[in-house]
Order: structure tokens, then sequence, then C-alpha cells
């Protein structure tokens, strides 16, 4: 399992994690605390009328219990903090002599032990924290050293606990087992980034594809030292830079573009299998094959065939397969378990009911990506474990529903293309922004800059896409100035809007119920 926590500083006030403080893995203290109570006196076995008791802890003596008669109560009110390992002992003090006595001090342990000789309690950081305990502790009765004729076998309870003070007080049981690749971030990380870190574990390659334009090599995100380990040659290079399913892409061109790995993907029995992933928009369902992700010869590989999505499962092409969807971005993933079979999957859900047949090879060969491919690849995934279904649409559904880059060129004609789902954002004559300007990221629309302007706009089409009870929308925008009015921003043609405020440059989220067609209220965003 893969477990973490984020935080944030307390407004106002120092961050938790300050210069001084110290760093533990595996226990979050080595300390402990200790409170006594009260101790009480049971019976008592002397000659003395009293049993005079005793306390220590770790060889040093806290004070006395006092001389106590058979239920007489003495309060202790002591507590201690400890490192690792603590113990308490006590004894009857039976010190002086008289003829035929040889009083010694009467060592007290648990019940019916045969001998208290330096016993007592322990406690150590690695137990749990405890309200409260008694300690039921009698003399063992020996008829040498240290008392005659049962003169040891004095009893006594001593309770540990009370309200507001718990009798052990351990703040961090050590952890038992495993731990691997711990890592700290100086901010809180968001739940896609938390996510991330979690599949990180099992993937043995991920190449976001958002390289440069002309690269040649492309970067690796699971290892940083591994950015050649993914490259090409001059003309056989893909085009990067290009917009994509998830930020930029590759767009390979059919005919000689090909990136090469230097991952060996282990297809061998003792292996735990693989899982290949990628977002692919092919421009052709054109005869032949056509490589997303591909082993040597019949190897574990994900590739088009025709207008077919299909898989090599190790000794040919698997009995399963997808339609490809030309000119769309798809979500494609390849499950290879040695155990339970080969399943493939298109946009999150499973296109093969029941696996099929996966067969395993002693040989293992470096993978190459896009070759005889005509489209554009994103963030391509192989992974050295098979994903459960459930991991493949948490996969599929990180990225957006909806992702209008704005990059169209200058002279570009509408539409405005959405990179995710392929709609078209479409404006009527003469009340069209302007592209091509210079954006946050890459190019930009710009929206009624002109003066006297302010029909500009955008509009995509219904369509089931789009339809969700919860959603999450943003954008990139540069106001030139506060308005006395309420700037659109975004909407959904139905109850929420994304604004800016009069006179404000701060976001605000506005509901309109429908049935009122009036404002029914507003929630600021962060600005």
């Amino acid at each position: 399992n893969h477990c973490g926590v984020t935080g944030h500083a307390p407004a106002g006030g120092e961050h938790p994690l300050g210069a001084e403080t110290e760093f533990y893995v595996g226990r979050a203290s080595d300390q402990a605390k200790i409170y006594i109570d009260r101790v009480k006196g049971i019976e008592q076995a002397d000659e003395s009328a009293h049993c005079e008791i005793r306390i220590e802890r770790d060889d040093q003596e806290i004070g006395e219990g006092g001389d106590l008669d058979p239920d007489e109560e003495r309060d202790v009110d002591y507590d201690y903090i400890f490192n690792e390992s603590s113990t308490l002992r006590a004894w009857e003090y039976d010190d002086g002599f008289e003829a035929g006595h040889n009083y010694g001090d009467d060592p007290l342990c648990e019940l019916n032990s045969s001998n208290c000789e330096g016993k007592g309690r322990t406690y150590t950081t690695h137990d749990p924290s405890d309200s409260y305990e008694t300690l039921d502790w009698q003399g063992d009765d020996k008829s040498s050293n240290d008392g005659l004729n049962h003169e040891d076998n004095t009893r006594i309870k001593i309770y540990l606990g009370a309200s507001g003070n718990p009798a052990f007080v351990n703040p961090s049981i050590p952890f038992h087992g495993r731990m691997d690749e711990l890592t700290m971030y100086k901010r809180p990380l968001s739940a896609r980034e938390v996510q991330e870190l979690y599949f990180s574990a099992s993937m043995a390659m991920r190449l976001p594809f958002d390289d440069p334009p002309g690269s040649e090599t492309f970067q690796d995100t699971v290892d940083v030292s591994l950015q050649g380990g993914a490259y090409c040659s001059g003309a056989t290079c893909p085009t990067a830079g290009i917009s994509g399913r998830d930020n930029q892409a590759a767009l390979f061109d059919g005919v000689d573009d090909v990136v090469q790995t230097d991952l060996r993907l282990d297809q061998s029995a003792n292996a735990g299998g693989a899982t290949l992933t990628a977002w692919a928009r092919p421009t052709s369902a054109s005869s032949g094959v056509h490589d997303v992700i591909r082993s040597q010869g019949q190897g574990w590989s994900l590739v088009h065939d025709g207008d077919e999505w299909r898989v090599y499962d190790g000794k040919g092409i698997a009995a399963v397969s997808a339609p490809v969807d030309v000119g769309q971005w798809q979500y494609l993933a390849a499950v290879f378990d040695p155990q339970a079979g080969l399943t493939l999957y298109k946009n999150g859900v499973a296109v093969n009911d029941m696996p099929v047949p996966v067969y395993t090879a002693g040989n293992s060969s470096a993978l190459s990506l896009g070759a005889a491919f005509d489209g554009a690849l994103d963030d391509v995934r192989v992974f050295n474990r098979p994903l459960a279904a459930a991991d493949i649409e948490t996969l599929y559904n990180r990225v957006p529903t909806l992702q209008l880059h704005l990059d169209e060129p200058h002279d570009g004609a509408p539409p405005f293309r959405d990179a995710a789902s392929g709609l078209d954002a479409t404006c009527e004559a003469g009340h069209c922004p302007q592209a091509g300007l210079s954006g946050q990221v890459e190019l930009a629309a710009g929206f009624n800059l002109d003066s006297g302007t302010s029909a500009e706009s955008l509009s995509i089409d219904h369509t089931p896409a789009l339809e969700a009870q919860n959603f999450t929308v943003g954008a990139w925008v540069l106001p030139p100035n506060r308005k006395e009015t309420r700037e659109l921003l975004v909407e959904t043609g139905s109850t929420p809007s994304l604004t800016i405020q009069p006179h404000y440059l701060n976001g605000h989220v506005r509901f309109r119920p429908q049935w009122l067609g009036a404002a029914g209220g507003t929630g600021r965003c962060p600005g």
C-alpha cells in the first residue's frame, strides 16, 4: 500500500516542520510517559505494625508508598518520561535486626511468583498506550535473605492512571514491516500528484511526450536519469510539441517515424506480468499493422491492425479487438497476467468480458513506439505488473473531459478544437475571438479586445460527454482591467457559471436556478 499525508502550515503560524525538528522514520518518537496515581495495602506480613512500601523506577527511588495498613491507600501522584524502556519495582522496607530474625528488603512482584528478586513491570515504546492499569503484587514468601517465618509475602496494589492522566502514553507505536521510496515535498501535493506516486511504484516507463519541438530524446519521468532512454534520429523522429490529450503529444507520420527505448520487458513465466497503456489519436485506419507499443516478433504489444485495436499475446495476435476511432483520442490499455490471462481496455472499459490466454517467453526485447503509426501518441506508460480494472479506470479519468488549448494560429479559421473529446468550439462570423496571441501556455485567444466589441464568444454543442453531476472547470485568464459589469468566462447553459464580478479581478462561481432565471447565489473561487 502507498501511504501519505499532506499538510499546510497554520495561518499566521510557523511551518510544522521547522529547521530544528527531528525527522523520525518508522516512529514519531522514542519516548513514552508513565503516571502512578496511588498505592494501597492489601495484606501486611512482617512483625511491624505496618508494611513500609518503597517504589522505584529504573533503580531510582521515587518516594515512599508510606507505612500502610491493610486497605489503606496513599497518593503517589508521580509521572515521568522515559526513552525506549522503563521498569517499575516495589518492595517492603525491613531495615533492622531483632533477636532470631534477619530483616532484609522484601521485593514484590506478580501474584504467585516463585522468586521476585529483580522483577517488576517493564514498559517499552513498543507497547500501546493504556488509560488505567493495576499492579497486584505480593512477596514471594522465600525463607532466605529477605525474610523469615512468612514475613515477606506482603501484598499491595499500585494504581496507574487517573482521570486526565493515562497510565501509559506512547504517542507512536513503531512500524513493523517493509518500507521503500520515502519522499518528502516542501508543499502540499494535490490528489492527482499523490495518485501518480502510487502508480510510479510499479511503473517501468512513462513518456508524457511533453518535450519541445525538434526533440530527439524524450523524457522518461519514472527516472529523470533515463532521459536518453527513449530516442529517435533526424527525419525518423516524430513531431514533438503538438497539442495532446494531456498537455502535449508526439505526431508520427506512419512512414518511418519511430521512437526506440532501452526498456526490456520481462515476458517470462516467472515475471509478474505487465500493463501497456497509451492515449492514441490515429489519423487513418489504413490496412496493415501500426505499432503503439511494440516488442520484437510476437512479443507483448499494443497495435492497430487496419480498423481494429489489437494485442500481441506472445504467440500471435490475440482473439480480442476494439474498433479504431479515426481522428479521436482514445485510451488503450493491454493487461498481461501470466496467471489470469490478457485483457484489452478502451476508454477505461474492458473490451473482453473474460481474459484470453497470454503466452510467456524466455527472451526480452527493447520496446519501440509508433512504427508505421500515422497519428499522435500521448502519455505512454509501461507497468511491470498487471493493473486492476479500477486502476485502468482511474488513469483514464485523470485527464480532462474538455480541453481547449486555444493554440490555433493567428490566421487559423474556426472552429477551435477540443483536444479531449474532439468537440468543436464554434463562433458566429464576425464574432470570433482573435487567435494566435501570446498565452500563459503557448498561444491564447483574445475575447472582445477591440474597443466597442462585446459579443465575441465560443459555444460547444450539447453532448453526453459533457454531462456530469460533479465537475471542475478552470482557465488561465488575463483581464486587461477591472470592469463595472460582470464578465462571463464559462457558462454551462443551465445552472453554474464562472464569472469575474464587477470591480474585481477575482473569479466567482454563480448558480442560477433554471426555474427562476435569476441569480441564486455566488461562491468565490481562488483569484
